[in-house]
């Protein structure tokens, strides 16, 4: 593993420069990514901080993926955030996970996702899925 993996990545507010995915995130990410596994796109059992996905984002996200070709979306891995960044808004962060298959390891798939500050912590809204 590299330092930055073993180290804290805090959630800094850099207008300028992608920044790592913050370490308090990557377990969110990860839960819906493995929703994502299990082929539930809409997330309908829900994770806490993580906002309601429409049916049509859904469905779009389901099959942009099935469109992608003919692989498996995998369960995140350490080396996700090797290359996954986040990126402050002013408002908000964009946050870009790559998402990995079994047929490619890192593929070219990406989850777009905001995460807004929010007087509990942090919200996750869920955007797409897609090829950057």
């Amino acid at each position: 593993m590299t330092a930055m993996t073993d180290a804290a990545v805090p959630a800094l507010k850099d207008p300028d420069f992608e920044k790592p995915v913050p370490s308090e995130w990557r377990p969110v990410f990860a839960e819906i990514v493995r929703a994502f596994v299990a082929g539930d796109y809409a997330i309908k059992d829900g994770i806490p901080g993580v906002a309601a996905v429409e049916s049509g984002t859904a469905k779009f996200i389901e099959d942009y993926i099935a469109g992608y070709g003919d692989v498996t979306l995998v369960e995140l891995t350490a080396e996700t955030w090797e290359t996954s960044v986040a990126m402050w808004q002013g408002t908000h962060w964009d946050v870009l996970v790559d998402l990995r298959t079994t047929e490619e390891g890192r593929s070219d798939l990406v989850l777009g996702a905001r995460v807004t500050e929010v007087d509990h912590g942090v919200e996750y809204e869920i955007e797409m899925v897609y090829v950057p």
